[in-house]
């Protein structure tokens, strides 16, 4: 467990103790995945050597791999220009300084685990380059603990080829504060309460959802309502000669309509999986409210692998649940199915990442640690307790016997107009669940490419249940409409058009790559596409899997209120 989350709490120092000061990385300022270890710029480095400092399993992923600097910081005791050493400018250390310069490298050191960042160095006017050999570090404390930290890189050398002698410098001031060590890491939220455009555009979204929601259930309300009425009062006047084209629609398929689906061991994997993400992002939010305050990155980036860990047990039960329902045989092979269908894909992905930056020398590179993790990770606690859960399943789902009985004889499904076809409804479903997102996902990505997972979870929160909304109505709309159109095979288009949402979160993405930042660069768009790929397949499984709950349950209700002759 250590490998997941290390030292959650801060350290308690007594007067002129040491404080730990560790370097991590550099990266540019405007490509954030691409990232190298501290010492790949000629830095000063301490004069003894020093024992590993270990890791946890965020650390790894993110790339962190932290050194012992040259600076030397002790509680509560003030510096003023401390020598960090002297330096004789060589072509190798002029070519590596010069390049950090002019593409705007900065350095990340962490104070008593609390990062800070600082510019390598500057351009002048006349185009030459400067590096900044002072750090000022500015360090509050609160009783016996450090509880926030700053560095202002400053004094500016212009270096050249045959500079000699350049002295690197620091200096500490103290400081006393009211922060204590819940709120260490409150200044990294990207706190977005205030922006009166963030608010205006939330409270566009909600009159939008409202609108819909209410447009959809008086549409729905008001058809089959009638039908229900029209159905009943044939049956309660005995009718039986009546003419064969007034009673039509969706109770002429009632043999049908849960008959199961075409590869339903896939779509039962889809929608277990489905459930496993939501359970994720909800044990991921509640674990951020209960120790967000206290959790700096890497170790919020744990929690949310224990949560991805924990939540197998829901992919299991809702997979082989269906799976059972639909008279699955092969149920362990479907539970692997279920198991490794995302870490697959996330595996190639993060493989094909690796090998490019092993290629252009990047920190942001899996090691042996992390992949034995992860697979341990998978091997030895998802899958298990995915194996439970479908057992658990298999035996007390939470779906009963089906309120008709499946015919022998598939009933042949008439010519379908053009709007109830899948494709027309993965594009229009698609695009009205991602209206719901759209407010909010430009600040989603501003947290995620700087790893912010210190997020303002509020509007998070409100925007996630405007969605499921929008979907659950979207989704159960489009099924009513395929069923009156006596087409009984609703399950795979009640999932795929809410997962069309992931495809416009996806399009999204490379739009605000394209136009909001100033990435460039072969690793830092590889990563970008790919962290794009994993963030939309799984906002597109979360809608699938609420649309898709939303379709069963109607139209289980829709069938168990129908009186059948």
């Amino acid at each position: 467990m250590f490998l997941f989350f290390g030292f959650i709490t801060s350290k308690q120092y007594k007067t002129d103790e040491e404080i730990r000061v560790y370097g991590n990385k550099i990266t540019p300022y405007n490509n954030p995945f691409e990232s190298y270890q501290f010492y790949s710029i000629p830095f000063c480095q301490p004069n003894t050597s020093s024992k590993p400092i270990p890791t946890t399993f965020g650390d790894a992923f993110l790339g962190n791999k932290y050194v012992k600097t040259a600076v030397t910081i002790r509680f509560r005791n003030d510096q003023f220009d401390a020598r960090q050493c002297k330096m004789n400018i060589t072509d190798e250390n002029f070519a590596k300084f010069e390049h950090a310069i002019r593409n705007h490298y900065i350095f990340q050191i962490f104070v008593d685990k609390l990062p800070v960042w600082g510019q390598i160095g500057t351009t002048s006017k006349d185009n030459s380059t400067h590096l900044f050999t002072k750090w000022q570090f500015n360090i509050g404390y609160n009783g016996n603990r450090v509880t926030e930290a700053d560095v202002t890189p400053s004094v500016p050398v212009n270096i050249t080829r045959d500079r000699t002698n350049i002295s690197f410098t620091y200096s500490v001031s103290w400081f006393e504060t009211s922060v204590g060590k819940r709120d260490r890491y409150n200044k990294y939220v990207q706190n977005s309460v205030g922006n009166s455009v963030h608010y205006a555009s939330l409270f566009n979204i909600i009159i939008i959802v409202i609108l819909i929601v209410g447009i959809s259930v008086c549409i729905l309300l008001r058809a089959l309502g009638k039908d229900i009425s029209i159905y009943e009062s044939n049956a309660v006047m005995n009718q039986y000669e009546m003419d064969f084209r007034i009673e039509r629609g969706w109770k002429m398929i009632h043999a049908d309509v849960f008959r199961k689906p075409p590869l339903e061991s896939l779509i039962a994997a889809f929608v277990g999986f489905g459930s496993h993400m939501l359970i994720t992002g909800i044990l991921f939010t509640l674990f951020n409210f209960l120790f967000g305050r206290l959790l700096g990155k890497s170790m919020k980036l744990n929690l949310l692998f224990i949560s991805f860990a924990i939540s197998g047990f829901f992919s299991g039960y809702f997979s082989a649940g269906l799976y059972k329902r639909w008279g699955g045989n092969h149920w362990i092979f479907h539970l692997l199915m279920s198991t490794f269908i995302f870490p697959t894909v996330f595996a190639v992905n993060e493989t094909i990442l690796s090998v490019f930056a092993a290629i252009y020398g990047s920190t942001q590179i899996y090691r042996v640690k992390s992949l034995i993790i992860i697979i341990c990770n998978i091997l030895f606690l998802v899958l298990p307790l995915t194996l439970a859960g479908g057992i658990v399943g298999r035996h007390w789902f939470i779906v009963g016997k089906t309120p008709t009985q499946v015919s022998l004889i598939r009933r042949k499904i008439p010519d379908q107009p053009f709007y109830l076809s899948l494709l027309f409804l993965m594009v229009v479903i698609g695009f009205i669940g991602s209206i719901s997102i759209f407010v909010e996902l430009p600040y989603i990505l501003t947290a995620f490419l700087q790893y912010n997972f210190t997020y303002a979870w509020g509007f998070m929160f409100i925007v996630v249940i405007l969605l499921f909304i929008v979907i659950s109505c979207c989704s159960i709309i489009s099924t009513y409409l395929r069923l009156a159109n006596e087409n009984y095979e609703w399950q795979w288009p009640s999932f795929l058009a809410p997962f069309a949402t992931g495809v416009y979160c996806f399009f999204y993405c490379i739009y605000y790559m394209k136009k909001k930042t100033m990435m460039s660069g072969v690793i830092q768009i590889l990563f970008f596409i790919s962290y794009s790929v994993d963030f939309s397949l799984a906002v597109g499984f979360v809608c699938g899997f609420v649309g898709f709950a939303s379709s069963a349950i109607f139209v289980r209700m829709m069938y168990t209120n129908l009186k059948i002759d």
